[in-house]
């Protein structure tokens, strides 16, 4: 090959020369080189994210699941209701079909399953013909021809004297306006009579069943009323939220929950004589501990009401008792709405047989979980895991309280939705780049806020959901081997260039 071709010529060592300068020039050369060839290292084996927006079509897929996990600690799972509705006119009304409700005890731990399908078809029966119209114990006007025999209380002076008077109170918490308690009335007076009539001192609901055997027999039983529109703040004090609310008192203090039973003579003496024989086993079980010294009446109860094993007893009786006498309920579950519509889901306090009071519910509640899509398995979640924290939105909700102090008060939820696809580069092969299966996921932001509402208004803790018809894709992935090679490369020849150009224009300079 003829010499003139030669792109690698080199000048004979005789003409070279060194100098303190040029020295220093060197080493400073060689410095930079190593912090940027550390630097390119240190990003190529640093994953990178890179995101790109596109339309979200998807139209085969015409649904959106909703995942929730929430706590209610002042609303009874016997009143929740979810109900759902979209700009479109779907409205959905007590969905139960994909929920679960269990009664929780004042520290929020699960007590009792409350089941999927607790109201919809469940009937109250009440004392009425076939027609449901007419009271087969007559007319209310009827019934108090002979005076009044349900013991009409007023005020918190009257509720504390029928409950220190009496062993057994069984107190029917009522509204005037109230048509449930309209209905319920002349039930309600003609039981108050029955009881009247027995016995002075001891007062029996029915001595002997059909078999001739003796039933329970109740000390010092009152039937009474109790106006809550004229006495409002007494019953906000004993957590009344529905009318008719029926309520057996036992030495003043509430015995289990609230009758919830068909509301006839035939369920109320059912309820009553439950009531008598659970108390009744349960002092003669304390009485029975050896060792145990004689108490008083309300000492006994006290002992019932707080005995481990008195309680396992109630709840087999009494299918409505609460743990700690508390109220709440958690519901879990999901839901499936119009993918691409706008809407609202919302849980508020609704019974089919009561007429509830807009202004005395609390709605207070606690986020455990809520995601939108379908649960992803654990290895897709371990995977997603290493998605860094500020590209993905999934749980913002998770582990938040909303607390209300206030009456008519409520919090509502905005939710913006975003579609996410997660691809993650697996391997590099001639500079083809293969990805991992991809993982589709549901980013949401979220903005919260405390509504004051009117005074008959439903207070409801609402969830507002948008779809963003944009959807993300999300890479993540080391720089490819070929890229890294290409710029140590570039870093070489362009830290030598310059700092040779330097030494020339220094030289011909100075």
């Amino acid at each position: 090959m003829p010499p003139s071709f030669d792109l690698f010529k080199r000048t004979p060592a005789d003409l070279l020369s060194s100098s303190k300068f040029t020295s220093l020039l060197t080493l400073l050369t060689a410095l930079i080189l190593s912090v940027l060839f550390l630097v390119e290292t240190i990003s190529f084996f640093t994953p990178l994210t890179t995101t790109t927006a596109h339309l979200d079509f998807s139209p085969t897929i015409t649904t959106l699941r909703l995942n929730f996990n929430l706590t209610f600690p002042e609303l009874d799972c016997t009143f929740i209701s979810l109900d759902v509705t979209d700009v479109l006119g779907t409205n959905s009304k007590n969905i139960t079909q994909s929920v679960d409700k269990y009664s929780i005890d004042d520290t929020g731990k699960k007590h009792k399953y409350k089941g999927r399908q607790h109201l919809p078809n469940n009937e109250v029966l009440h004392d009425h013909d076939v027609n449901g119209e007419n009271n087969r114990h007559g007319t209310i006007e009827e019934l108090l021809v002979d005076g009044e025999h349900a013991s009409a209380v007023a005020g918190a002076e009257g509720l504390a004297k029928i409950l220190e008077e009496r062993e057994y109170v069984f107190m029917d918490f009522y509204a005037p306006w109230c048509s449930w308690c309209q209905r319920l009335e002349p039930t309600w007076e003609r039981f108050a009579e029955e009881i009247e009539s027995s016995r002075s001192d001891l007062r029996t609901i029915a001595d002997v069943d059909e078999n001739g055997k003796k039933r329970s027999q109740f000390e010092k039983i009152a039937v009474a009323k109790f106006d809550c529109v004229d006495s409002m703040h007494v019953c906000g004090e004993q957590g009344i939220v529905a009318f008719p609310t029926l309520r057996l008192f036992h030495f003043g203090e509430k015995w289990g929950g609230d009758f919830k039973g068909d509301r006839t003579l035939e369920g109320f003496r059912t309820h009553l004589n439950q009531a008598y024989n659970a108390i009744q086993s349960a002092k003669e079980e304390f009485k029975s501990y050896p060792g145990q010294p004689q108490k008083s009446q309300a000492n006994l109860n006290l002992k019932f009401k707080t005995g481990h094993k008195n309680l396992a007893r109630i709840s087999q009786v009494n299918s409505d008792w609460h743990a700690a006498d508390h109220s709440g309920c958690e519901i879990s579950g999901y839901l499936k709405v119009n993918r691409y519509v706008p809407g609202t889901f919302f849980i508020e306090a609704s019974s089919k047989f009561q007429d509830m009071i807009p202004s005395m519910q609390n709605v207070s509640h606690t986020v455990n979980h809520f995601s939108v899509g379908t649960p992803l398995t654990r290895s897709k979640k371990k995977k997603l895991e290493k998605v860094p924290n500020n590209y993905k939105r999934t749980n913002n909700l998770d582990g938040q309280s909303f607390i209300t102090t206030e009456l008519h008060t409520s919090h509502h939820h905005n939710l913006d939705l975003v579609h996410t696809n997660f691809e993650r580069k697996k391997s590099y092969l001639l500079g083809m780049i293969n990805y991992d299966d991809s993982i589709f996921f549901t980013q949401y932001l979220t903005q919260s806020q405390l509504i004051h509402q009117d005074q008959e208004e439903v207070v409801e803790a609402r969830f507002t959901y948008d779809l963003s018809p944009i959807s993300i894709s999300l890479k993540m992935g080391c720089k490819p081997w070929y890229d890294y090679l290409t710029t140590l490369s570039a870093l070489i020849g362009g830290t030598f260039s310059v700092f040779k150009m330097l030494t020339t224009w220094m030289k011909h300079t100075f």
